[in-house]
């Protein structure tokens, strides 16, 4: 049997800082035997939680965005996670892959989502053209990946569009509430 392996190319200009000081630090406190799609589900399960609870909110105030904030700082966290478990691990597989990379397309949206609700932007056309594109990009990443056998991530990816989106929503966050 032929041995799985993820080939990626990322030339993201934050990944080399982000791995040597945040995420690769935060990861040496993961055990050894967690398994790395158990990872990406925790990040799906963060992720589905703050939808749920941003669906039922009326009014969104400091503490949601807050909430929001962490939510997507945890997703971020644990979606780098995931393969620097495979990696450790040496339990990459195409399972993982199709589980990260999908998982990925939902979790963008609901950032999306998070993003226009703690704006208070109404979820209008605008709103839909946005997630359109979102998807459109996705389906296009993944054509490209398809074709070049790799996935590759230029300097300005979905990294650096998070940071952006996380820093707007901190400006967000006032201590009245």
């Amino acid at each position: 049997m032929k041995k799985y392996q993820y080939n990626c190319i990322d030339e993201s200009i934050l990944l080399p800082y982000l791995k040597k000081y945040v995420f690769g630090v935060l990861h040496r406190m993961v055990p050894y035997g967690v398994p790395a799609n158990f990872l990406t589900l925790t990040s799906i399960f963060i992720m589905w939680s703050i939808l749920i609870y941003f669906l039922n909110i009326k009014e969104v105030r400091s503490g949601a965005v807050l909430a929001a904030t962490i939510s997507i700082i945890l997703y971020v966290i644990f979606d780098h996670f995931d393969g620097l478990q495979a990696k450790k691990t040496q339990t990459s597989s195409p399972l993982g892959e199709f589980l990260d990379h999908f998982s990925d397309v939902f979790n963008a949206a609901i950032i999306i989502y998070l993003f226009f609700r703690s704006l208070q932007v109404e979820l209008d056309d605008y709103f839909l053209l946005v997630l359109w594109f979102n998807f459109l990009a996705f389906g296009v990443t993944f054509m490209e990946q398809r074709e070049r056998q790799e996935l590759y991530f230029g300097k300005f990816g979905t990294l650096e569009g998070i940071v952006l989106v996380l820093l707007i929503l901190v400006s967000c966050i006032s201590i009245q509430g």
